[in-house]
């Protein structure tokens, strides 16, 4: 069973909006969460980057993420 959720969360004074397509939700894994916002913000901090695109779980599963203000 495939699952959405909508995740908001803050990272470097920028919101971000990430919307997360798998079989398990990101509060049910123990450490998953955390794991996305170190990813992003890297990507936000040190790439300069505003979006992007995380597959993962052999490509089953993915994280499509902006900022949004």
């Amino acid at each position: 069973m495939y699952i959405d959720e909508t995740l908001t969360f803050t990272i470097d004074n920028k919101k971000v909006k990430a919307i997360h397509k798998g079989t398990k939700a990101f509060k049910d894994q123990a450490k998953g969460l955390d794991e996305l916002k170190a990813f992003v913000k890297d990507e936000i901090v040190f790439q300069n980057k505003s979006s992007g695109f995380i597959p993962y779980n052999n490509f089953e599963s993915s994280v499509e993420w902006n900022i949004i203000k």
